[in-house]
C-alpha cells in the first residue's frame, strides 16, 4: 500500500480545473491519467466541499481520454456494477483483493513475462481483478473459481 504521504492530493476547483497542491500546479486530465499510469496512487478533492471524488474524477477521464480502455470493458461487468450496491461492491472488492493474493502467490514472479520491468504484481492483480467480476457475482466462466476460502487459477491463464 502507498504511504499517505506518497497520495497526490489534487483540488477540483468549480471551473473543472484540478490542482495538485502538493506541486503547487494545475494539471490537465492527461497528466493525472499518466500519473496514475505510473504507478502512483492520488486521491481528487471538491475543493468546495473537501468530498473525495477520485473515483468520479477518474471515470471521467478514463471516458474522455481512453475510450478504448472503456470499450474493452466486457458489458456484463458494466451491467453488474450498474446494478450493484455500495455493499455489494466491497464484497466484491474483498473477492477480488483475496483472488489477486491468490493469483500472486501461485506464480512465481520469475515466470512473468512482466517480471523484469516490474509489472508482475500489477499484471496479476489487473488479471485477477478483470476476470474477478463475474465470478463474485456467481457468474463463473471457467478462468478462476473461488468459494470465499480458496481461490485457484491456472497459470497458463496469466499469459
Amino acid at each position: 500500500m502507498t504511504p499517505a504521504a506518497d497520495i497526490i492530493r489534487i483540488r477540483k476547483y468549480p471551473n473543472r480545473r484540478l490542482y495538485d497542491t502538493s506541486r503547487s500546479t494545475h494539471l490537465t486530465h492527461d497528466e493525472v491519467l499518466a500519473i496514475v499510469r505510473r504507478g502512483q496512487r492520488v486521491q481528487i478533492s471538491d475543493s468546495r466541499t473537501e468530498t473525495d471524488i477520485t473515483n468520479e474524477v477518474l471515470l471521467q477521464i478514463l471516458v474522455a481520454r481512453d475510450p478504448s480502455l472503456v470499450a474493452s470493458l466486457p458489458t456484463a461487468a458494466l451491467f453488474a456494477v450498474a446494478r450493484s450496491t455500495p455493499d455489494s461492491i466491497a464484497r466484491s472488492t474483498e473477492a477480488f483483493d483475496d483472488l489477486a493474493d491468490a493469483l500472486r502467490a501461485s506464480v512465481p514472479a520469475a515466470s512473468s513475462p512482466y517480471a523484469t520491468n516490474g509489472h508482475a504484481n500489477g499484471h496479476a492483480n489487473g488479471h485477477a481483478n478483470g476476470h474477478a467480476n463475474g465470478h463474485a457475482n456467481g457468474h463463473a466462466n471457467g478462468h478462476a473459481k473461488t468459494n470465499g476460502a480458496t481461490a485457484t487459477v491456472a497459470a497458463s491463464r496469466i499469459r
